[in-house]
């Protein structure tokens, strides 16, 4: 909720003006703004050629706050009685404001699958398949709209310089928190930020398999 009275009162109709600055190293150096140590405005993103503010909340990107969201919206939605109460309407929202394509197609799945198979009504198994083709043509809809930006290019090229560096090392890894060989692997048009964006990369190429 506190997210979400910043980022649209704050970040996008400025009526609450941010009140501190911190400096902060991801993907490079570089200032942001804050509300009372409460909602920072760290991260854009660009969906359909437009450039949008995401609701970060506390985090440096948008995909992270829609992570705990997600793991909360499960709590929500398969613990209370009524599906649409008024945790998973916040959450729901708050993933929405996120703009994480993966927050909002996982959210979307729980929704889905919460009130498709979790419905005693059996008559609705026509409605069960036109809704997941809809779904699935949607995601893939956004998904190509997603692999036009810069931040999809990076995260492939880092899958990519990751499995040629695990390659190198394969059972113990490059050490920890050495990712100078991964970084040689990378393409030039990244050289601004070679920082590695996947969790499951940093393991393989620091630790190997084991």
């Amino acid at each position: 909720l506190v997210s979400l009275v910043f980022y649209i009162g704050g970040s996008l109709l400025k009526l609450v003006e941010p009140n501190i600055t911190l400096n902060i190293d991801w993907g490079g150096l570089k200032s942001i703004y804050g509300y009372y140590y409460w909602h920072f405005d760290t991260q854009t993103t660009v969906i359909f050629g437009q450039v949008l503010l995401r609701n970060t909340s506390i985090f440096v990107e948008g995909p992270m706050f829609a992570l705990h969201l997600i793991l909360a919206m499960g709590f929500a939605l398969f613990y209370k009685k009524n599906m649409f109460n008024k945790y998973t309407i916040v959450f729901g929202l708050s993933i929405l404001s996120s703009l994480s394509l993966t927050g909002m197609l996982i959210s979307l799945f729980l929704i889905l699958y919460r009130f498709l198979f979790y419905n005693k009504n059996k008559n609705i198994r026509f409605l069960k398949i036109m809704v997941i083709f809809f779904v699935l043509i949607i995601g893939l809809f956004l998904f190509y709209d997603k692999t036009e930006t810069r931040s999809y290019n990076i995260r492939s090229d880092d899958f990519r310089a990751g499995y040629l560096a695990w390659k190198e090392h394969k059972i113990m890894g490059n050490g920890f928190m050495n990712n100078e060989l991964a970084v040689s692997f990378m393409s030039d048009f990244r050289s601004y930020n070679t920082g590695l964006s996947s969790s499951l990369v940093i393991v393989l190429v620091q630790g190997g398999i084991y």
